[in-house]
């Protein structure tokens, strides 16, 4: 069921993710940018030039709540183009969302698709910049470290729930609006950009592979290259940390429970 245009209110607003469909007629993560009761809404595509933006309808077939159609990231390769800048506050602020998530807190949320805005927008996206920006300080990489564990924490506690999610993914088959007004469904939905981020964080992108490269900012004997070593020792160091979390552990389980 198409979502209708006196419902779309909910999910034009600027600062909001969005699907909108480019030229080509690929379905793209974008963002809005601006509202206009004449020229409609200006959309930004995610990880692409503002030469790119475009006003559409409000009513135009080309745009749809988020994560209806686009997957991941849809940018250009070399170098996600976004408007950001690092800002310690906001990483925190991340954290502290993701220690409510791990504890089952999601009251922050007021609506399914506020689920699906952060850990499918803006989690997914921050993560991305941090991972592809070039590191000055030894602050900076050690504010974003623990950030990228506890982004790793997060993902094995909900692989290791991920059963209890079964339905609301089928939900979500069955019923592809349901993540719209369902805050389970929603939460359940979450994997595509869930685990790409973890594969990310294990240096499976060369776009982002600066923050690995910031090794030699941090003054830990443990962190030094090792020219035999197969991987950036920050790497190492993250995916040690899954594997100590049980992550591992929790794909195999999952793995085992699809073969029965």
């Amino acid at each position: 069921m198409a979502v209708q245009v006196s419902e779309r209110a909910a999910y034009l607003q600027v600062g909001y993710f969005v699907d909108a469909m480019d030229s080509s007629q690929r379905w793209l993560a974008a963002s809005i940018k601006e509202l206009d009761p004449a020229k409609g809404v200006l959309i930004q595509f995610d990880g692409w030039s503002s030469k790119w933006n475009e006003w559409l309808s409000m009513r135009s077939s080309r745009l749809a709540p988020f994560r209806r159609h686009s997957r991941g990231y849809g940018g250009q390769q070399s170098i996600a183009l976004r408007e950001w800048t690092f800002n310690s506050e906001e990483v925190t602020k991340a954290a502290e969302v993701l220690d409510k998530a791990i504890a089952g807190d999601l009251t922050g949320f007021p609506t399914a698709y506020d689920v699906t805005q952060w850990f499918r927008g803006h989690l997914f996206t921050l993560v991305d910049n941090l991972l592809g920006l070039d590191y000055e300080s030894e602050s900076q990489v050690q504010l974003v470290l623990p950030f990228f564990e506890k982004t790793l924490a997060f993902g094995v506690k909900w692989l290791q729930e991920m059963p209890t999610k079964y339905m609301g993914i089928y939900q979500n088959l069955t019923t592809p609006e349901a993540y719209l007004t369902d805050k389970d469904c929603a939460y359940a939905e979450i994997w595509p950009e869930l685990f790409r981020t973890v594969e990310r964080l294990f240096g499976s992108e060369v776009r982002l592979l600066p923050f690995f490269k910031s090794d030699h900012l941090i003054g830990n004997k443990d962190l030094r290259t090792d020219s035999e070593a197969s991987n950036p020792p920050l790497i190492d160091l993250l995916i040690g940390k899954f594997e100590t979390l049980g992550g591992f552990s929790a794909i195999l389980r999952l793995l085992a429970d699809a073969e029965v």
